[in-house]
């Protein structure tokens, strides 16, 4: 009597189970639209994959009498839709959910979207799309490698992610809210048809390499709250804010800026003048290497460090290769010209170094060809050997201890 009383117990379970199985697999299981066929979860409102053929989709306010209320990571990654207009329920975008989408040109986002997450459209053909004001999160990598042309950033988002716009070849414009706080490494990178940004007053936090790559940037123009945060060896952006911004020819730096990082303005070859803020107290590795524009800089008392690379680094000076520098203005501060500080300064004729400088290292003014006046005010400065290769008729002048003020 007790073994048929566990037989029937158990083959009641056994059928519990398998009902209940079916039961889930039917809340999981394909949901055939209009729209075209979906993955959904109906519990949380979720889009898990689009399974459809349609090129140009509208997803349903509603699936299986359940509100749409999420598009899952890798709902619509490396499908071949054209256009997409969201529901209004929707809240969140989740991770890659339209990554590698590269036929998709147009996105409807709804007011009441929240969340675009990291890489959402990563690698999408998007080039029209309205960012909506209720969103306050821009993941890393949002749009990158996307085609999008304009972008107004929404007053809620007050932080620009890593890399968000990176490699977006076709950004022409980009607009801030007042409210944005900070912009991440290499958030716009490689926006080669990018020509002018402004940003906010209240920014205070810039990242490192920025606008690295930035080929058509030609104005920058920075609030004074803002710290500019440069590269560090742990760092994946190793280039400065505007390395390689070969059409820069404008910047207002903050007021109360106090580092000029490494590679700050590396190769920017049209910039022809820079005010470097008095707070500035040091100057990273090859800060200024190859702006070959530049006709003239003050490094003021304030800044007491310049840092410099050695003979093993295979690096150059801060000021190397500025080929049409002919002023520069030394003040009180700097105990050093480091190693090929001015090398292939070829427009270089006269030089002022104050009491503050001790030495002048190896190929400080290597190729300097027309420099022809050194003066030393302080006569005990010392000169390493080769300091002035291939400077032909450079005369060094020695401020006499009795004439020293």
């Amino acid at each position: 009597m007790k073994s048929k009383n566990l037989k029937l117990i158990i083959t009641v379970s056994v059928i519990c189970l398998i009902i209940l199985t079916v039961i889930i697999a039917s809340v999981i299981t394909f949901f055939k639209t209009v729209e075209g066929e979906y993955t959904f979860k109906p519990f949380t409102g979720e889009i898990i994959k689009y399974n459809g053929t349609e090129k140009n989709v509208v997803i349903p306010e509603k699936i299986m009498g359940a509100k749409v209320k999420k598009i899952s990571p890798k709902a619509f990654y490396n499908s071949g839709v054209e256009s997409v207009i969201l529901p209004e329920g929707i809240m969140s975008i989740e991770n890659s959910a339209f990554e590698n989408t590269v036929n998709l040109k147009k996105v409807v986002l709804n007011k009441n979207l929240k969340k675009i997450g990291d890489r959402a459209f990563y690698n999408s053909g998007v080039e029209d799309i309205i960012l909506t004001t209720e969103i306050v999160y821009i993941g890393e990598s949002a749009f990158s490698n996307s085609n999008v042309k304009k972008i107004m950033i929404p007053s809620k988002v007050k932080t620009i992610f890593p890399s968000t716009f990176k490699s977006c070849h076709n950004l022409e414009s980009v607009f801030f809210s007042d409210n944005l706080a900070a912009v991440y490494d290499g958030a716009f990178a490689d926006c080669i048809k990018l020509e002018s940004v402004v940003f906010p007053e209240k920014l205070t936090y810039l990242g490192s390499g920025i606008f690295s790559g930035c080929t058509n940037l030609k104005k920058v123009e920075i609030g004074d709250m803002a710290k500019m945060i440069m590269p560090e060896k742990d760092k994946s952006y190793i280039d400065g804010m505007f390395s390689g911004c070969v059409s820069l020819r404008e910047v207002k730096l903050p007021n109360n800026l106090n580092e000029i990082g490494e590679r700050m303005f590396y190769d920017c070859k049209k910039l022809e003048k820079i005010q470097i803020p008095s707070t500035v107290v040091s100057i990273g590795k090859e800060a200024f290497c190859m702006c070959e524009s530049l006709k003239e800089v003050t490094i003021g008392k304030n800044v007491k460090k310049i840092a410099f690379s050695n003979e093993t680094e295979n690096k150059e000076g801060p000021f190397s290769g500025c080929i049409s520098l002919e002023k520069v203005v030394i003040e009180e501060g700097i105990d050093e010209i480091g190693f090929k500080m001015f090398y292939g300064c070829v427009n270089l004729k006269e030089i002022t170094i104050p009491k503050s400088v001790k030495n002048i290292s190896k190929w400080a003014f290597l190729d300097c060809y027309l420099l022809d006046k050194v003066v030393l005010l302080n006569p005990e400065t010392t000169i390493d050997e080769h300091s002035f290769d291939n400077c032909d008729s450079v005369i060094v002048e020695r401020v006499n201890k009795e004439k020293m003020p």
